[in-house]
């Protein structure tokens, strides 16, 4: 989406028979306020998230869906985007009609009139509180596995098909007799005795072929 969307305001939300089937379809909030930052369009799914009737919300500003200070940080930024004339997307936590707080992508995208001059500010909220938990869960998780590894006797190495070293837990390391830094970023040739060598390069081309087939 461009950073600019050019059009006439009024003709955007009176085209009943494209814009507004369009946006009150769409599980996207959207909402568009004029150069005052005042609603003047807010589509289904943006009244539901709230708990509003748009007429309510016509000619309003956030101070009527959102706390005081949350409604402040998103004025400076609409005024940012007006300033700029450039789209913006941030994480937002936004409390909604039903009392919880949320995640939502907040994109800002600046409208400009047949004069290219800004002349409101087209905004949509996604909510992401669920790629949020996913994230957070997936952090858990690895944290878990980390502490496992790094805390046991056994010994794991994470090698890349050329034998180069992406991670060696630290009963690796200690059996080597180098640091965990040190063999970071080496080849695990290097470090192998001659005699191990074919047959660690047989290895190496047999995971390779498995690969290529799988791929």
């Amino acid at each position: 989406m461009s950073d600019l969307i050019k059009m006439n305001l009024h003709e955007l939300i009176n085209n009943e028979a494209i814009f507004q089937i369009f946006a009150d379809n769409i599980k996207l909030s959207v909402a568009i306020k004029n150069d005052n930052l005042e609603f003047i369009y807010t589509n289904k799914a943006f009244c539901e998230l709230f708990g509003k009737d748009g007429n309510d919300l016509i000619g309003k500003d956030d101070s009527c869906i959102l706390p005081q200070e949350i409604a402040k940080q998103s004025r400076i930024r609409e005024q940012e985007t007006f300033v700029t004339g450039k789209k913006s997307q941030l994480i937002e936590h936004i409390p909604t009609g039903d009392g919880q707080i949320r995640n939502f992508e907040v994109s800002r995208i600046p409208i400009a009139n047949h004069k290219g001059n800004i002349a409101g500010i087209l905004i949509i909220l996604s909510d992401s509180s669920g790629k949020h938990i996913i994230e957070e869960d997936l952090k858990k998780n690895e944290d878990r596995y980390r502490a496992l590894i790094e805390h046991s006797w056994d010994v794991f190495e994470l090698i890349d098909p050329d034998g180069n070293i992406l991670y060696i837990s630290p009963a690796a390391a200690r059996i080597s007799g180098y640091q965990m830094d040190e063999l970071v970023g080496r080849n695990v040739f290097e470090a192998m005795a001659p005699e191990y060598q074919r047959y660690a390069n047989l290895l190496m081309s047999f995971f390779g072929s498995q690969n290529k087939r799988s791929a």
